[in-house]
């Protein structure tokens, strides 16, 4: 402006003069001083010289860059890499979408953005991002974004205002989340329909309905599935018809004996179309079956809920490192690791015999056996044998669809097909599929057999139109295959297949085509190392942290010694082509010391007072090995040898001094005696005995008028009276009276299957010994 105008001189006291201006919606104009006008020029354009630092290095979500403070009254500035800072006590992402700067003005940082360098696809548009600030006067309009609770970038709804206070996680209807951060722990949940379709009328089973009391009645016209295991399926899609004429019932539930529980679906003579049947009603161990009329359309579908992975899961870490708290690390990783530090948790799986407790990894996971694992007992989740305890990263997998053609001889048409592909329904002692369309199927596995100089074809396949393709699997001389796979990419998508086998042997048929890529836990990001958290991943210094609070030696008690106090089934291992208690034992736990204080044949009682086949024979007493722990284990003998019980109070709790050995409450009590006097810490862990079906039974009563039950009885009362550990073999090992041939070489000794259900019992006892020392 030109001074001369008004003829007064030029300003020099700015730091005084004043600048007339007016606001946009005003029409009077109001001053304004020079510093306040320069202040906020300053702000926006640089213009006063302010010296360039360097800038420091960004900081990640959890741990965000704070800004130095720069001299008072001298004016800094630096542009920023992208990444997260704070100062003035909020947090803030700088983004790569647009140019910032961070100035300091001589009192306090700002932070300016420049503009954008490049238009980005997360709908942040470059803008600064404050942290979340509850108590905010002015709460947040829509478009606003805002970090929140150290995980993700929301931002405010178009047509919503948040008021004070308002945030994602009180008003999540007014929030959408832009941008997730790394913590994973909240992760977002859905349903996931697990489908297996039970297949089309071409592939039921048998030609006939469920009547109303669910019994099956051969009939032309109907057709029927199989009974199909309940398992853990939630519920069931039916779509088929029925027919007035016939009292069926088209959904049948079953109890696990396969006796009729309850009717799902009513006869009805209109077409039912996808009639959704919920199957809580139905127990785990149950069964399913459905008949349909074959001149409709028919479809079984059995469904489970599931869960959706998160769409942003963490790294993979791609080696152990114990200060990575950022990426997961996989079971293999962990399983080095602890291998390296000492811990005999967990090894690699391997194609050998495992014990119920056993830990390995295996598949990018860790898995525990919870029932005695045979080398072909690969582990894999969903298993009856390994139990999946701990997931590693990436771990989806390709799941496969079944259809099962057949699953026995009952499956199957008559006749075979001749080694022209010719198929003859008449000749005897075959059977055969009728033509099944591949479908989609890339495989085909094959269970059944010929018979030897038979010219057959075992599977074969035909072109759309019925003419001969050729053979898949051409008949041998061998009376039996197993699991025979088949690759079915030669038979074109039109084409269909037969198949044929001798009716003396176990015929089975499978199709399988690709299903969905989908693991049932979520990779998310655990926010502590739990041993027993299986659906969350763990990071490297999550693991190692946790090891390096563990004990020396997972489960060691090597400064203990212990004495196996026992009858045959202590006494008779070998360890090399018998695997007792105390070998499967000590691969688990390890001892500084231990003794076999076990004679086969021999009870803890004495039948008279002379009676020498006995652990409380004089001579055989003197030797006992002084112990920390003390096994005890003679029961079976004492029921068999006819012990006489006795009274708890008057021969155990009253007979201090001098008990009546020949009872089994007085022998409890001089052994009692004896231990205590060698060792009054000792520790004691007593079991009751396994089923046994060897002269006397499980439910014999015996010459006294005493069943085992009894002296179970008698002995838990002794256990609970001196705190000892107390091990029902007889409920929880898994041997029972059904099996017992299984598990035993003569009805009551324990052969190796027998040991490998009965020592995880006795090693979770001395873990438990091991934790309450150790705390």
């Amino acid at each position: 402006m030109d001074p001369n105008i008004n003829q007064l001189a030029e300003i020099t006291d700015f730091e005084n003069a004043k600048i007339i201006g007016k606001e946009p919606h005003e029409d009077k104009y109001r001053e304004a001083s020079f510093p306040k006008v320069l202040s906020w020029m300053q702000s926006k354009l640089d213009i006063n010289g302010a010296e360039l630092i360097d800038p420091p290095e960004p900081g990640t979500l959890e741990a965000p860059t704070a800004l130095p403070l720069p001299p008072a009254g001298q004016k800094r500035k630096f542009e920023p890499q992208p990444g997260y800072y704070s100062f003035d006590g909020a947090n803030y992402i700088v983004t790569s979408e647009n140019r910032y700067y961070f100035f300091w003005n001589g009192t306090a940082w700002s932070l300016l953005d420049m503009g954008p360098l490049k238009k980005g696809d997360n709908g942040l548009n470059g803008k600064t991002i404050e942290q979340f600030k509850p108590t905010k006067p002015s709460g947040y309009a829509a478009g606003d974004q805002i970090f929140f609770n150290g995980d993700a970038i929301y931002e405010v709804n178009a047509g919503q205002t948040a008021t004070t206070g308002e945030s994602p996680s009180t008003n999540p209807e007014k929030f959408t989340r832009k941008i997730r951060g790394l913590n994973l722990s909240s992760m977002e949940s859905a349903t996931l329909e697990v489908v297996k379709d039970m297949a089309d009328l071409v592939n039921l089973t048998f030609q006939g309905y469920l009547n109303n009391v669910g019994t099956f009645a051969a009939s032309t016209g109907w057709k029927t599935t199989d009974f199909i295991s309940k398992s853990d399926w939630q519920k069931i899609i039916y779509s088929g018809r029925g027919s007035t004429n016939v009292s069926a019932r088209l959904l049948v539930a079953y109890k696990s004996d396969k006796s009729m529980l309850s009717t799902l679906v009513d006869n009805s003579s209109t077409q039912i179309t996808d009639r959704e049947i919920d199957l809580s009603s139905v127990p785990s161990d149950g069964f399913i079956r459905a008949c349909f009329r074959d001149v409709y359309e028919s479809k079984l579908i059995l469904k489970k809920d599931g869960l959706i992975v998160d769409k942003q899961p963490m790294a993979k870490a791609s080696e152990f490192d114990e200060n990575n708290n950022e990426d997961g690390v996989t079971a293999f990783q962990v399983a080095d690791y602890l291998k390296t530090n000492g811990s005999k948790g967990f090894s690699p799986w391997e194609a050998k015999e495992y014990n119920i407790g056993s830990k390995v990894s295996y598949d990018n996971s860790l898995f525990e056996a919870i029932s005695p694992a045979l080398p072909s007992d690969v582990p894999f989740f969903g298993s009856e044998v390994w139990k999946r305890e701990l997931r590693g990263l990436s771990l989806s997998k390709q799941t496969f669809i079944e259809e099962i053609i057949a699953d026995s001889v009952d499956d199957l048409l008559g006749g075979n097909i001749s080694l022209a592909g010719d198929y003859s329904p008449t000749v005897t002692g075959w059977g055969s599929t009728d033509l099944f369309q591949k479908n989609g199927a890339q495989k085909m596995f094959y269970t059944g057999g010929a018979s030897g100089g038979s010219s057959t074809q075992q599977v074969y396949w035909y072109k759309s139109d019925g003419s001969k393709g050729g053979s898949l699997l051409q008949g041998g001389l061998t009376k039996t295959w197993t699991d025979h796979e088949i690759d079915l990419s030669v038979v074109p998508e039109n084409g269909s297949i037969r198949a044929c086998s001798r009716t003396t042997v176990a015929v089975k048929i499978v199709l399988q085509k690709d299903g969905v890529t989908q693991d049932l836990y979520p990779a998310i990001k655990a926010t502590s190392f739990d041993p027993l958290n299986t659906e969350e991943a763990v990071t490297a210094k999550q693991v190692a942290d946790y090891v390096s609070a563990m004990p020396d030696g997972k489960h060691n008690l090597t400064n203990m010694e212990v004495v196996w106090c026992g009858h045959s089934i202590w006494a008779l291992p070998d360890n090399i082509t018998l695997k007792g208690n105390q070998f499967r034992i000590k691969e688990e736990v390890q001892f500084k010391a231990d003794y076999n204080y076990c004679w086969a044949g021999y009870s803890l009682a004495r039948q008279t007072t002379t009676d020498e086949n006995s652990l409380l024979d004089p001579t055989r007493l003197a030797t006992m090995p002084i112990g920390d722990i003390y096994t005890l284990d003679t029961m079976t003998n004492d029921f068999k040898r006819n012990i006489p019980i006795g009274d708890f109070k008057i021969d155990f709790i009253d007979a201090s001094s001098n008990p009546d050995v020949t009872k089994y409450y007085g022998a409890l009590r001089a052994f009692y005696n004896k231990i205590y006097s060698l060792n009054p810490k000792a520790l004691v862990i007593a079991s009751n005995a396994t089923h046994r079906n060897n002269d006397y039974n499980s439910w014999t009563i015996n010459t006294k008028g005493h069943t085992l039950a009894d002296y179970t009885s008698a002995l838990k009362n002794v256990c609970n009276y001196l705190s000892w550990k107390f091990i029902d073999q007889f409920s929880e090992s898994g041997i029972n009276m059904i099996n017992l041939s299984q598990f035993t070489s003569d009805g009551l000794h324990l052969n190796n299957n027998g040991y490998l259900l009965t020592s995880p019992l006795w090693v979770s006892k001395f873990k438990l010994i091991r934790n309450l020392i150790q705390s």
